[in-house]
């Protein structure tokens, strides 16, 4: 593996090939990170400065270096450990400094107008990042999930688009090329068709599953949330999401949001407006929609496969694609 090194004006400075042991970890939608593990060097230490960028060639995850560290051991000699975090975690810089409020427009439309008000041409200059940018071209493919209707209330950019990918079960990168920041939404690639008998599959059958830990918990699910509203003399509007099959009994998990909108809110202009009943019930809504999307039932599968034999990474399948995995009890999950 061949680790290239780019200073903070994103020219490349150095590339390594030599070290004890390297992780490079990416995700579908949370920030991935990269940490290597070597034998302390003087040179590598000043080369590998906080800021710096980590970046591969076969891959399209680059990761901004945020920690360094020397360990001394008279015995075992001294090592240098150096942590770096995929780019999209620049979005964790900016929270949305003028809330925004939408109505039943499409999840893609939405977050473009969050990194265009907060990252890429905010009205305040002084807040942009001035090479990054939002690949639009796969923006259709997200006109086929349900509308929003949604209002910020000063909330971390990144927390927010995560949060929001996480509801529809969508994902995104920030990838680094010629020195610019390219954002995009990533859509679900369904890489099985079970009644062709057609589909990707890291299972014993196929001997392509090394190991595996499968977890369940429903420590954190809760399934009913009670969203507050505005609040205006001693009063205060509620909305509960779901509206229908409201769990009963035991199977109930409640949970509460004081979501802090108003009916009230002002346009581009500066020009105030207020929702309607319907559309602000509405908006309540989508707001505990994904309250309850970030605290489901939690089941993951984990595991180490065999890239060689069956499937070919980045070919075959790639990150965000869902596939079948299978271990030796049978238990099995599309992910």
């Amino acid at each position: 593996m061949e680790l290239y090194i780019l200073n903070d004006k994103f020219q490349e400075i150095a590339c390594i090939d030599e070290f004890e042991s390297v992780l490079w970890t990416k995700f579908f939608r949370d920030v991935g990170y990269c940490e290597i593990h070597t034998l302390f060097d003087t040179e590598l230490w000043d080369l590998l400065k906080i800021g710096y960028y980590i970046t591969r060639k076969d891959d399209d995850m680059a990761c901004i270096i945020t920690k360094k560290s020397i360990e001394t051991d008279v015995e075992n000699g001294d090592y240098l450990t150096v942590y770096a975090v995929d780019v999209k975690s620049i979005l964790n810089r900016r929270i949305v400094w003028n809330d925004i409020n939408v109505k039943d427009v499409s999840i893609s439309a939405f977050i473009y107008t969050v990194l265009n008000e907060n990252v890429k041409s905010p009205t305040t200059s002084d807040r942009a990042i001035p090479n990054f940018t939002i690949d639009l071209s796969s923006s259709d493919d997200f006109n086929k999930y349900s509308k929003i209707t949604y209002s910020t209330n000063k909330d971390n950019v990144l927390k927010l688009i995560t949060d929001l990918c996480t509801d529809y079960n969508i994902g995104f990168q920030v990838t680094l090329k010629d020195g610019k920041f390219i954002f995009k939404l990533l859509d679900r690639i369904i890489k099985y068709d079970t009644s062709k008998n057609n589909y990707v599959e890291f299972s014993p059958e196929f001997s392509n599953i090394l190991s595996s830990d499968y977890e369940e918990t429903d420590e954190s699910y809760k399934n009913v949330c009670l969203v507050g509203g505005e609040k205006k003399d001693n009063n205060q509007e509620f909305a509960t999401y779901p509206q229908t099959i409201s769990p009963r009994g035991l199977e109930r998990r409640e949970i509460y949001n004081d979501s802090g909108l108003s009916k009230t809110y002002k346009d581009e202009s500066g020009i105030e407006h207020t929702y309607t009943d319907e559309e602000y019930k509405k908006l309540l809504l989508d707001n505990g929609r994904v309250v309850l999307s970030n605290n489901s039932f939690n089941e993951s599968f984990t595991g180490e496969v065999d890239i060689i034999d069956t499937y070919t990474y980045k070919k075959d399948y790639n990150i965000g694609d869902m596939v079948v995995v299978r271990n030796n009890y049978g238990i099995s999950t599309i992910a």
